[in-house]
């Protein structure tokens, strides 16, 4: 027989296509998020107008103490500057940690091994880029704890004892905190942060395109299963903004570039997606506070099969029993009112519950119903 001499294939055409894709301008020509200026935004300023309404913020000049933005090569830049296609930046890091390794994709890379990822050809030919995501990086690189702090919005102090709930369980915390690095056209998918968390996002170097939905709003193309343990969506960023882009824009998401220096917060259950538009480097932190407490708290205890970030030798129920015991511990206050409001809601579910199942048997409308279920303080429907 005679041996083809040609290959046609669907799917690695898709595969070429995407990875020479460009970013296109129409994909950054609409910004629309609230934006506030740390000089005149304090915390509880930030509470009222943001995280009580469980709204995201892009806030600038948040972050001006940061040692990171010397020592890890850039300092915040205008945004009015041309995008840099160059070479990511991790400055001294690179030199004192370059056998270190960190997780990236699929890949678990020494720090020198990515970087010369980054400024070969691989990070440019690739569809989905590979993307620093560590969780391990302050045991890794100590000397990072002089190069940032947590922004006053997010920790703990006399005023506001409540900002990061999850702190006092020490060791037994949950994964939390992120360095995340990648070339241009790397990111992060559309994804929920894990145990119904806040998040906030400092960006070191580089920008990011970033686009959310709110909870109960799911993003074309992205396709949930019914318990939230899995989602399925484009295997590539490039592929979803490709595919999915101008639906997603006509149904109105919260879309903006952060830049060197800007301070993201994103709210509990938050849809988002984050797109490289240069190499990135950048710090992520999920918290727990008094504003979503309940939810988390709720999802731990009955919807533990959605815990994530505890070590595969403790069980994802001992999320809920270990935090509890934290929390009676250092606020029992805290602890005593957020339970009492999980049993009037739970009450209150109930009672919806036996609303419609009255309704239906002497054939009210359903909107009626549903008026009715929606008064409850609280739903076990945690997308």
């Amino acid at each position: 027989p005679r041996c083809a001499t040609v290959v046609y294939s669907d799917t690695l055409y898709r595969t070429w296509q995407y990875a020479r894709t460009e970013i296109s301008p129409t994909w950054l020509q609409y910004e629309n998020v609230k934006v506030r200026d740390a000089l005149d935004f304090g915390v509880d300023d930030f509470l009222e107008e943001f995280e009580k309404h469980n709204e995201p913020v892009l806030i600038k000049n948040a972050l001006s103490t940061w040692g990171a933005f010397k020592r890890w090569g850039e300092a915040p830049k205008p945004a009015s500057e041309n995008l840099d296609t160059g070479n990511i930046n991790l400055g001294y890091l690179e030199k004192i940690y370059s056998n270190k390794r960190f997780r990236a994709g699929p890949a678990n890379l020494s720090l020198q091994e990515f970087v010369s990822y980054c400024q070969g050809p691989g990070s440019f030919s690739d569809e989905d880029p590979l993307y620093i995501f560590d969780s391990t990086f302050q045991e890794q690189m100590p000397s990072v704890v002089k190069d940032y702090s947590v922004p006053v919005y997010f920790k703990n102090s006399r005023q506001h004892p409540h900002r990061d709930l999850l702190e006092c369980m020490d060791k037994l915390r949950p994964d939390y905190r992120w360095l995340i690095a990648g070339p241009a056209k790397s990111g992060s998918k559309w994804h929920v942060d894990p145990n119904r968390t806040h998040a906030w996002n400092a960006v070191v170097s580089g920008s990011k395109l970033w686009l959310m939905f709110p909870p109960d709003q799911i993003p074309p193309g992205v396709f949930p299963n019914e318990s939230g343990t899995e989602v399925t969506q484009p295997v590539s960023l490039m592929e979803w903004f490709v595919t999915f882009y101008e639906v997603a824009k006509k149904c109105n998401p919260v879309q903006f570039v952060a830049r060197s220096g800007d301070l993201v917060f994103i709210p509990s259950r938050w849809w988002h997606c984050v797109l490289n538009l240069e190499p990135c480097v950048a710090i992520t932190q999920n918290y727990i506070s008094s504003t979503n407490l309940r939810n988390s708290f709720c999802m731990m205890k009955y919807n533990s099969e959605l815990v994530s970030g505890i070590p595969c030798s403790r069980s994802k129920d001992s999320l809920h029993s270990d935090f509890r015991a934290a929390l009676e511990r250092h606020h029992p206050e805290l602890l005593k009112s957020v339970e009492i409001e999980i049993e009037n809601a739970i009450t209150n579910h109930k009672k919806a519950q036996s609303i419609r199942k009255k309704s239906s048997c002497n054939g009210v409308e359903w909107h009626v119903v549903k008026k009715q279920k929606e008064s409850a303080t609280f739903s076990f429907g945690f997308f």
